[in-house]
């Protein structure tokens, strides 16, 4: 049987979809494991017609569901009709399903551990294993591919048995295999070490590192204390260094030895170390000198604190020339009409509301900020500015 090709498909894509034709076939087998004729009959059925398992009605429902909408996939099933039908006759296990198939009948795959047109063999290295067991066989399983090793990681060679630059050979705990390990950090990369930890690397030291007798250590680079700019401060790392930010409140024409506001050599403007050693803010409005009441601004302003500095804002409308302490009526100097300074120095309005009869016959009083107003009581209508009720007209 020589099955046709699958067009606008490489030999790779064409292992790679048999090899997923056979799993969904595979798979259809497990689907229908517990099915039947469908006839409800099942001992009539199978004595007429047969064991189902092994029935073409059973075959014909696997492989109608077995590619689905791929359509490489249906072009090879219908191609490999045949190929599975006698497959499906004589089989005896289901594993041999995808040799049968994809590579003895329509030859898109190798076996494992064969590649290209003739399947020859992956190369064998260390413990009998293909690429000694540390890398991948280029075209494994396919009819592509040139065989060669593709090493893992530390590993290199025509068959990964050797270490690669910055690792070292050790035998693994059982004894029966040999690896590769990663030098310390501390060993130059391509002078590498002799084992594990930094007093095995062989000459040179990494960058970073020195050599102190046998071992290579850490240089702190943080011991120069110009390294980094200024406003910064160094982080020491093995084999590296950082420079960070100084915190805000240090002065960023100065140094700092940390990340801390207490590590600070000298404070920014608007701060002041405290006795704790710590720069924390100076709070303006209390300490500068000026005019009005808030001495870090002019009259008719009130001064308000931020972080390193301060900002002058404007009283409200109603303090007058006076100006005030802070936002609102309330911190008024001098309060204005219909306000009064209460013990702790706030104005508050005036509820003239509370005097007696402040309004008159026929009206109630209604208290408003800086102010009040009258209105006729229920029954009432205002004439000529007066409230009458509507009973005396009568």
């Amino acid at each position: 049987f020589a099955a046709q090709p699958v067009a606008g498909t490489t030999e790779h894509d064409k292992c790679r979809t048999c090899t997923t034709l056979t799993e969904k076939f595979l798979q259809g087998i497990e689907n229908t494991a517990k099915s039947n004729f469908g006839g409800g009959n099942t001992d009539w059925e199978e004595s007429r017609l047969g064991n189902f398992a092994r029935s073409e009605t059973r075959l014909v429902e696997i492989m109608e569901n077995t590619c689905g909408n791929n359509a490489q996939c249906s072009y090879m099933l219908e191609a490999a009709e045949e190929s599975l039908e006698a497959w499906w006759a004589e089989r005896d296990s289901d594993a041999t399903l995808h040799a049968f198939l994809c590579v003895q009948e329509l030859k898109h795959c190798c076996p494992a551990n064969h590649f290209g047109a003739k399947c020859k063999p992956c190369p064998v290295g260390v413990s009998e294993k293909v690429c000694s067991g540390h890398g991948l066989c280029s075209g494994n399983g396919t009819r592509k591919g040139s065989g060669k090793c593709s090493c893992d990681p530390g590993y290199s060679g025509s068959l990964c048995s050797d270490c690669s630059e910055g690792y070292f050979r050790r035998e693994e705990e059982d004894g029966t295999l040999e690896a590769c390990h990663v030098c310390d950090a501390a060993c130059d990369r391509e002078d590498g070490c002799y084992g594990p930890g930094p007093r095995m690397c062989r000459q040179k030291c990494a960058e970073g590192y020195e050599r102190d007798g046998a071992e290579c250590i850490d240089v702190n680079e943080c011991t120069n204390t110009t390294i980094c700019d200024l406003s910064n401060y160094c982080v020491n790392f093995p084999g590296s260094y950082a420079c960070r930010g100084c915190h805000e409140a240090c002065a960023n024409t100065q140094r700092c030895t940390g990340s801390g506001a207490n590590e600070c050599e000298q404070c920014a403007p608007g701060y002041a170390k405290d006795d704790r050693g710590f720069c924390t803010d100076v709070d303006e409005c209390t300490q500068n000198p000026g005019a009005g009441d808030d001495p870090a601004c002019d009259v008719g302003e009130h001064c308000v604190n931020t972080p390193g500095s301060f900002d002058c804002k404007a009283c409200d409308a109603l303090c007058g020339a006076d100006g005030c302490h802070g936002p609102g009526v309330a911190a008024c100097t001098t309060c204005p009409t219909g306000y009064s300074k209460t013990d702790d120095g706030v104005c508050k309005d005036i509820d003239e509301c509370q005097q007696e009869n402040i309004c008159g016959e026929h009206k109630r009083c209604v208290n408003e900020e800086a102010g009040y107003s009258c209105e006729c009581l229920h029954g009432n209508k205002r004439e000529d500015g007066t409230c009458q009720n509507d009973k005396d007209e009568l």
